[in-house]
């Protein structure tokens, strides 16, 4: 998906206790999740077109007052069952209005064991005034999403494993 001049970065994958399948089922559910999880930077999650837990979803996802990424619309290009990867890309607002012209973020699941590593990687163009900055922001709100989603799947009950 990344073609020049496109750049790519990846972060270290995050190891989780929480069984491959339970990950999955959370990150197709994530519409709802990530505004229960992540209440103190996402004010809502609105559905906006296609159908939910599908390719092509597109979700517009409002931060509250003072998150980096104010308000942005998001659409899922692809979910891959068999490679266990959800790639989507900002289309409105979000990194696009601090100067970047393309972001696409990937999430992979590695299952081992009954258990899953979470890998992300961001591809992206433009943004060169703000890259650094923009890339450590993603990057801490990854990990720390990453830890809330797995607290969330040990803790619900929702997901029985």
């Amino acid at each position: 998906m990344c073609q020049p001049p496109c750049s790519s970065i990846s972060w270290p994958d995050e190891s989780s206790t929480c069984h491959d399948a339970d990950v999955s089922t959370a990150l197709k559910d994530f519409n709802k999740l990530v505004h229960e999880i992540f209440l103190m930077y996402v004010a809502s999650v609105h559905h906006v077109a296609g159908s939910e837990r599908r390719a092509f979803t597109v979700r517009l996802l409002k931060h509250r007052p003072g998150s980096p990424k104010g308000t942005y619309v998001k659409k899922v290009l692809s979910i891959d069952p068999a490679t266990w990867s959800i790639n989507t890309a900002e289309i409105e607002g979000g990194n696009l209005a601090q100067g970047f012209r393309k972001w696409w973020p990937t999430v992979s699941l590695l299952p081992k064991r009954n258990q899953v590593t979470v890998h992300w990687t961001v591809s992206y163009e433009g943004g060169e005034d703000a890259a650094d900055v923009i890339i450590d922001q993603t990057k801490d709100g990854i990990l720390l999403l990453s830890k809330k989603l797995e607290e969330h799947i040990l803790t619900s009950g929702d997901y029985p494993r």
